[in-house]
């Protein structure tokens, strides 16, 4: 149950960061998930 807690919390942390950076630079992080999907599909291909 502990692990299950510690995973939550863990999440909890990281959308609580994510949310932070998304607020301070919506443009950044739009451009860096594009660049990531990007290379996941010349990975592909």
């Amino acid at each position: 149950m502990s692990i299950i807690n510690a995973i939550i919390q863990r999440i909890q942390k990281e959308v609580f960061v994510w949310k932070r950076v998304f607020m301070r630079d919506p443009l950044e992080i739009t451009f860096s998930v594009l660049l990531i999907l990007a290379c996941l599909g010349v990975i592909i291909l």
